[in-house]
C-alpha cells in the first residue's frame, strides 16, 4: 500500500515535462507582451485538474508572471508621473529663463529626474532578471521533480484551501 502512495507522489515524465513547460512559457512573453501571459494560464487551466504536481507548478508560474506584469506596469505608472512633472515644469521654466533664476529651478528638477531614473532602472532591472532567471530556475527543479516555491513573491494565485 505504501508503494502505490509513494509512486502517487513522484510525477511521471509526462507530467515533468509539461510542469517545466509552464515556466518556460513566461518566455513567450518577449513576443506576445501581456497575452504571453495567457498561454501559461491556457496550459494550466488545460491539465492542473490532472495531476497536483503541474497544479502547483500552473500556480508558481502564473505568480511569477503576474508579479513581473504587475512591476512593468508600476514602471508605465512611473514613467508617466515623470513625464507628466516634468511637462508641467515647463512653463515654471520659461518664466525661470526669463527671471533669470533657472539655476534654482534646474537643481531642484535635476534631483527629481536623477531620483526617478535610479528607481527606474533599478525596477526594470529588477523585473527583466526576474523575467530570464525565475522561469529557468523553475523548470529545471520541475524537470527534476522538485516543487519550487518563491517566497519573495506575491501570491496572486493562491491554493485553494482545505477543508
Amino acid at each position: 500500500m505504501s508503494d502505490t502512495i509513494a509512486a502517487k507522489l513522484v510525477p511521471d515524465q509526462d507530467e515533468r515535462l509539461l510542469a517545466a513547460l509552464l515556466p518556460f512559457s513566461l518566455y513567450s512573453i518577449f513576443v506576445l507582451n501581456f497575452f504571453g501571459l495567457f498561454l501559461t494560464l491556457g496550459l494550466w487551466l488545460w491539465k492542473r485538474s490532472s495531476s497536483s504536481f503541474i497544479d502547483k507548478h500552473g500556480r508558481n508560474a502564473l505568480n511569477i508572471g503576474l508579479n513581473i506584469m504587475s512591476v512593468w506596469l508600476l514602471l508605465v505608472f512611473l514613467g508617466i508621473l515623470v513625464v507628466a512633472f516634468f511637462i508641467g515644469q515647463a512653463p515654471e521654466g520659461m518664466q525661470a529663463l526669463q527671471d533669470g533664476s533657472f539655476a534654482e529651478l534646474f537643481q531642484s528638477s535635476f534631483l527629481g529626474l536623477g531620483l526617478a531614473i535610479v528607481v527606474f532602472f533599478v525596477l526594470s532591472l529588477g523585473s527583466t532578471l526576474l523575467l530570464f532567471v525565475l522561469p529557468l530556475l523553475s523548470g529545471i527543479s520541475a524537470w527534476n521533480g522538485e516543487a519550487k516555491e518563491w517566497r519573495f513573491l506575491f501570491r496572486f494565485v493562491k491554493e485553494p484551501k482545505k477543508l
